[in-house]
């Protein structure tokens, strides 16, 4: 079973027109195509270690880059379109313990103005579409490190 980064991976993936796509990785020197940069960037993790069902969500910063500024708009909004179709509802990863989880949805905004793109090393030859996507899942937590002890 994949992580939650793979299988967004392999989710985006599934529309093979987009260009490559990197999880954490710089844009190699003298690429000429276009890519989707996925990088996870926070987490909203309940504090409830009850073994219950909670509603926890990752966010992942989305870099669409392309040379053609054109390009770069016409892919990021059909990333955002692909995102927004959620056809992950219900497939189900491991989380970073182990856990089986299952993703419910996913919300995709656009970052603002101040969002430093993190992919590119050399901004001049390139245009960034720059999105953030919050992934939401559920599962049984049954393992997730030590815990208080009675001493």
């Amino acid at each position: 079973m994949a992580d939650i980064m793979e299988a967004l991976k392999a989710y985006i993936d599934t529309d093979t027109d987009l260009g490559t796509i990197l999880v954490s990785e710089d844009i190699p020197e003298g690429w000429d195509g276009n890519a989707i940069f996925l990088q996870r960037s926070g987490e909203n993790v309940s504090d409830e270690l009850s073994n219950t069902y909670d509603i926890d969500g990752i966010t992942v910063d989305i870099e669409v880059i392309s040379q053609d500024i054109n390009q770069c708009r016409l892919l990021t909004r059909e990333v955002k379109w692909w995102l927004r179709k959620y056809t992950l509802h219900s497939v189900s990863f491991q989380d970073d313990f182990g856990n089986t989880r299952t993703i419910h949805g996913f919300e995709v905004t656009d970052h603002d103005d101040t969002y430093i793109p993190k992919a590119l090393q050399d901004f001049e030859k390139y245009h960034v579409g720059a999105l953030s996507l919050t992934v939401l899942y559920s599962g049984l937590c049954q393992t997730v490190g030590p815990g208080p002890t009675d001493e």
